[in-house]
């Protein structure tokens, strides 16, 4: 089986998970990163300090980033022609599932949508809660529909 792992950007606790992933021997992996965020040194715009992980995040498992902007860079607009060329390289890999590690930012929005639409079979994890936030009834429904 080959599956195609799409998230925003490394993140420490996630390389773990991924290097199992890629040992199991019936299970192609290949993780696709919207940005290179964590890798190389960036600012955080919460925090206001610059930083990166200090530990491996990229051995052990095959992987490809799709731009080496800032996160920041990637969400809104910015984020709709990477989430094709993501498109692109994810339907060239082939894979019999896609493993979604979030639904925002627009970057990967678009590229689930797009995806989906191209007959994909796609899991969603996401770190988020429906009770956390109040929204106007029209972006609830909305939500709920899309997810």
């Amino acid at each position: 089986m080959k599956l195609a792992v799409l998230t925003t950007h490394t993140i420490q606790y996630q390389a773990p998970v991924f290097r199992e992933l890629a040992k199991q021997a019936d299970l192609e992996l290949k993780v696709f990163f919207g940005c290179d965020q964590g890798v190389k040194p960036v600012e955080d715009p919460n925090f206001k300090t610059i930083f990166r992980w200090d530990c491996d995040l990229l051995s052990g498992y095959n992987y490809e980033f799709f731009s080496n902007k800032p996160l920041l860079n990637i969400c809104g607009f910015p984020g709709v022609p990477l989430a094709i060329k993501a498109v692109r390289k994810i339907k060239d890999y082939k894979p019999d599932v896609i493993l979604c590690f979030s639904y925002t930012p627009i970057f990967i929005a678009v590229s689930t949508i797009l995806l989906s639409n191209l007959g994909f079979i796609i899991f969603l994890r996401a770190e988020t809660t429906d009770v956390a936030l109040d929204r106007f009834w029209l972006k609830s429904l909305l939500r709920k529909y899309v997810l």
